[in-house]
């Protein structure tokens, strides 16, 4: 797998993650809304309390990972940028004419 198809793949597995994420969490805490419990720790409230948790950070994590992206994609086409400007000098590139 080359490293085109390996990046589509990580990210569209990315993009069902995010977007799953919130429709499963809101249809747990719907199906579990008139959840009684009378246990002191409740494994379903320790879900639901987790999966809002997780709908609260959402935004933080989706504008950290933004900034992660756009400063790898910078420092890339920084570095891109200056290796074309390194290239070797060459006869050709320098359109010496080796012939008199």
């Amino acid at each position: 797998m080359n490293r085109r198809k390996a990046f589509r793949l990580f990210a569209a597995a990315f993009c069902v993650v995010l977007f799953a994420l919130p429709f499963l969490s809101a249809v747990l805490s719907a199906s579990h809304a008139l959840h009684t419990c009378g246990k002191e720790r409740c494994a379903l409230c320790a879900a639901i309390l987790l999966s809002q948790s997780l709908l609260r950070s959402l935004p933080q994590v989706l504008a950290s990972a933004a900034a992660a992206l756009i400063a790898l994609l910078l420092g890339a086409a920084s570095a891109n940028r200056t290796a074309r400007r390194r290239k070797a000098a060459t006869l050709i590139t320098q359109k010496v004419r080796i012939n008199p």
